[in-house]
């Protein structure tokens, strides 16, 4: 499902403390779209825990993936494809060049992951190329 919090007019605390490009507070003049995930998990014992409580919380979803030298959550195909729809009515909308469509990771290095390396970022910005020259 896609739930929009905040109108797009709106600023809200999404990617908190940021920077991008040597331009700071991202919040103010940025659209920001929340995936939710587990993310990183930690392998003990030969089970896998979520972040939660110092990843002492048990992991009970789908089979975790090995990316960039540790354990991931995997990201749905159908949360995908919805993240490539909402983010391409977006792209459209708002005119939103290539170049402009970051991770978390990137305005927030020291504090954020996300989406990390489950996620299929070189697919998604290859559908944003189509959608940017018109051809989804």
């Amino acid at each position: 499902a896609v739930l929009q919090m905040v109108r797009d007019e709106d600023c809200a605390w999404h990617c908190g403390t940021s920077a991008w490009r040597g331009r700071e507070g991202c919040n103010r003049w940025s659209l920001g779209i929340e995936i939710v995930n587990w993310g990183r998990l930690e392998k003990k014992d030969g089970s896998f825990y979520c972040w939660t409580e110092d990843y002492g919380t048990p992991y009970n979803g789908p089979s975790p993936v090995s990316a960039g030298g540790d354990w991931w959550a995997p990201y749905p195909s159908v949360q995908v494809d919805q993240v490539e729809s909402l983010s391409g009515r977006l792209v459209e909308r708002f005119r939103i060049p290539l170049d402009h469509i970051v991770r978390h990771s990137d305005i927030a290095p020291d504090r954020k992951i996300d989406p990390g390396p489950a996620f299929p970022w070189s697919a998604f910005k290859a559908r944003m190329t189509e959608v940017i020259a018109g051809r989804w």
